[in-house]
């Protein structure tokens, strides 16, 4: 280990080396150090704008090139690349039939080998991401796009074929249904514990049995089970999943004649605009489409015929995934021994670089806060903790907090506690602050909404619904029709002679370690005290997890980890996936509606305002923190004054490098 480390120090001994050059360029008044040096993650030399696959190959996506838009402080999309409009065809109804994103490109927009950013360009990005043969992570292939499909499958006629097949697949062959149901009886005993399947099929295993022979006996046994019993709940997945087949095997990709050359809804309006059209309302959208780099076909498409994307042929472009080029504030030269080397970029729209030369290397977390105190590493980010916060800081360094793109709660089932009092009499028993303070410090803040407080959907003014208070939980459990007895000495609080009595969740990995485990503990403690009873459960992620799809759960703790979008859909409509709070509430599932029919961001302020408020009187979940993540750097060689005002989970030090001078 001890070697290891040593091999470590003399590898950043030499990045440290090259970082101390100096040079005559000016940043304010002050001589500035040549280059500058950025910890970064281990980078596997996927730098390509359309196929990047880690956070850390992406942050030198970010600096070689520009997207479209990008998020503000608050997560909304603002111009970068271009400005964009958005138009709406509605018909007589008021119905939006079709939604038209413009996007025009900025004056004197270059890439960084001076060729000029063209429309052309933009259209190009977007074709690799909904070419067939894409396979990166971009979901922009997956929007409504006009003609996507026609173009995706090379069928001009993909909309009849579509009607037809659906029509096929209404009359399914026989024993169809009966395979599937098969299907999913072995994907069902594959992903649960074989006692699980035996105590819902209500039967005995047989310990003489291998392990094979048990797992083949519970397919058969689940197979039948449900053939019995369950046969028409499988009849609309067996039509989706044939209709599939049929899909896949009538429609084909570009074969050796390309029929649809053109995306109809990908238009070039003139040399610097460009229209994508979407069918109906998509309000996510904006952020995906936004999120799209505008990158060169010259340079990427050179050696095609006529220097041209080739339909369903992306080989070119993978071959130059670990050479990017783009419009960004630097210009990628080399990736060698874990260190990416780049240069000012002086065609960069907001400004070339104030830092001519920038070294991007590869740490691990453990070591990024030595290797910054060690003046090894310029600036990086750390674990966010808060004994990181007070070595840094007590070592002369800044250290700057900004959300995670993401919050925790406590949620409660509303099946298992169908009672809206009971549900708010517990939320009044969550005792937060102190269980976020203990645990965090001042890395996390107790939030008041069930979303990220850097959202730009989240309310300014929002105050607290349920404040810690014993007596007004009472209240609410009296209200529900408990009643509070003595029994022997002690307090009973019952209904109709059953005690309130509840099982609550928390993956703190068998020793609480969990900011929600002391909240827990103090609600124990006090519902025993009323007369109720608590059993609190510490199992590790699995366990919690797999009790939030059985809802064996009556309170759990958790955490969401939330996209740009505020969509709330996925949680709180009645019967989506994430909605493990058993909600079904027909006015909510009414506002999400409409919060997605438009792409008005200022109507949908206040359709997710209505939703949380409606949330929080539901008594479903209770927010409980929002966490932080840590920037640290070297203020004697980062100009302080030149670091971006305002960091967020969406906003962060790399978007302003260009204008962050280094002072040593």
């Amino acid at each position: 280990m001890n070697r290891k480390i040593k091999k470590q120090n003399t590898f950043f001994a030499v990045i440290l080396a090259l970082s101390l050059c100096f040079s005559l360029v000016a940043c304010g008044k002050e001589p500035v150090v040549e280059t500058m040096v950025i910890g970064n993650g281990q980078m596997s030399g996927v730098f390509s704008p359309f196929f990047s696959e880690t956070a850390d190959d992406q942050v030198i996506v970010d600096l070689t090139s520009m997207t479209l838009l990008r998020p503000d402080v608050d997560g909304e999309p603002r111009p970068y690349a271009s400005s964009c409009e958005v138009l709406e065809e509605k018909d007589p109804s008021g119905k939006t039939l079709y939604t038209t994103y413009r996007f025009q490109l900025m004056d004197n927009l270059y890439f960084s080998d001076g060729e000029p950013v063209t429309a052309d360009d933009v259209v190009f990005s977007v074709k690799v991401l909904c070419d067939p043969t894409y396979n990166g992570l971009s979901a922009v292939g997956t929007l409504p796009i006009k003609g996507l499909q026609e173009y995706k499958y090379d069928r001009p006629d993909y909309e009849e074929m579509v009607a037809s097949l659906e029509a096929e697949a209404d009359e399914i062959p026989d024993g169809y249904i009966e395979e599937y149901i098969m299907e999913m009886a072995k994907a069902d005993v594959a992903a649960y514990a074989k006692e699980d399947i035996a105590a819902y099929l209500a039967i005995d295993l047989d310990p003489a049995l291998s392990d094979e022979e048990t797992t083949n006996f519970l397919i058969e046994a689940y197979y039948q089970f449900e053939l019995e019993y369950s046969y028409d709940y499988y009849l609309d997945g067996a039509k989706a999943a044939y209709f599939d087949e049929l899909l896949s095997t009538r429609l084909s990709g570009p074969q050796d004649s390309i029929l649809v050359t053109e995306i109809s809804g990908v238009k070039k309006v003139d040399e610097k605009t460009v229209d994508i059209i979407l069918v109906g309302v998509n309000p996510a959208a904006i952020f995906e489409l936004g999120d799209i780099v505008v990158s060169p076909e010259h340079y990427y498409c050179e050696g095609e015929e006529n220097g041209k994307l080739a339909k369903g042929n992306l080989d070119g472009i993978r071959q130059r995934s670990a050479s990017p080029l783009g419009a960004g504030p630097y210009i990628f030269q080399s990736f060698e021994n874990n260190v990416v080397a780049l240069t000012a970029n002086e065609n960069y729209l907001p400004g070339k670089p104030e830092t001519v030369n920038l070294k991007v290397v590869s740490s691990s977390a453990a070591n990024m806060l030595d290797a910054i105190m060690l003046a090894e590493i310029d600036m990086a980010q750390v674990p966010a903790t808060e004994e990181n916060r007070l070595r840094a800081e007590g070592n002369g360094l800044i250290a700057e907090n900004f959300d995670f793109p993401g919050y925790g709660y406590i949620g409660i089932n509303s099946i298992n506690i169908s009672d809206v009092d009971v549900r708010k009499g517990l939320l009044s028993l969550m005792n937060r602050e102190p269980a976020v303070n203990t645990y965090f410090g001042m890395m996390a803040e107790v939030i008041e909404r069930p979303l990220s407080k850097s959202s730009w959907a989240y309310p300014e003014d929002a105050k607290a619904v349920y404040a810690y208070d014993p007596g007004q939980a009472l209240a609410y459990f009296l209200s529900a029709g408990y009643e509070q007895t003595m029994v022997k000495g002690k307090p009973l609080l019952a209904r109709d002679g059953i005690q309130l009595s509840l099982m609550a969740g928390v993956g703190g990995e068998g020793i609480m370690d969990h900011p929600a485990a002391l909240v827990f503990t103090q609600m124990k403690t006090d519902l025993e005290e009323m007369g109720g009873s608590m059993e609190i459960i510490d199992s590790d992620m699995s366990v919690l997890v797999e009790g939030l799809y059985q809802g064996s759960w009556d309170l759990w703790a958790a955490s969401w980890e939330l996209p740009i979008d505020p969509d709330m859909s996925n949680r709180y409509m009645t019967g989506a996936e994430g909605n493990y709070y058993g909600l079904s509430n027909g006015e909510i599932d009414g506002v999400l509606h409409q919060a997605a029919s438009t792409a008005n961001i200022e109507q949908r302020k206040e359709l997710y305002r209505e939703v949380m408020e409606r949330i929080m009187d539901e008594a479903v979940e209770l927010p409980l923190y929002q966490r932080q993540n840590l920037l640290v750097y070297n203020p004697e060689v980062i100009d302080s004054t030149t670091m971006p005002e305002e960091l967020t989970e969406y906003y962060n030090y790399l978007q302003e490098i260009h204008k962050i001078c280094l002072l040593k």
